[in-house]
């Protein structure tokens, strides 16, 4: 699966390129497209991953988790770990987020239409 994200990948990469230096597009995970900043709805999420890089994008507040935990494996910083050996953390207060069956929204806990979430190597 991940040689296929990285495929789907390649169009978005190159007009990354043609907006600029720093620009990066992402998959659209689940198909859903990415809000526009400050779109009612959406939530912003920040994920540190183990190189110590950080990754940046907006979901609609209803999204599912498994399309934020799909964006973060198809991510080139994360390394090839079996699905169920990792999982998504919030810095606080510290929870692990479900793979699956949990929204967003849930997870913001009324953060404010952001969150900032760790990869943990179960």
């Amino acid at each position: 699966m991940r040689r296929s994200w990285k495929a789907a990948r390649a169009p978005a990469l190159a007009d990354s390129h043609a907006r600029g230096a720093g620009a990066r597009a992402e998959p659209e995970p689940g198909g859903q497209a990415e809000p526009e900043p400050g779109a009612p709805g959406a939530a912003a999420v920040a994920v540190r991953l183990p190189d110590a890089s950080v990754a940046r994008r907006r979901f609609a507040a209803a999204a599912d988790l498994g399309a934020v935990h799909a964006w973060v494996a198809c991510l080139d910083g994360f390394p090839r770990w079996e699905p169920g050996a990792w999982a998504l953390v919030t810095s606080f207060p510290r929870a692990r987020l479900p793979a699956e069956g949990a929204t967003l929204e849930q997870a913001l806990q009324g953060g404010g239409g952001g969150v900032m979430l760790t990869v943990e190597r179960l």
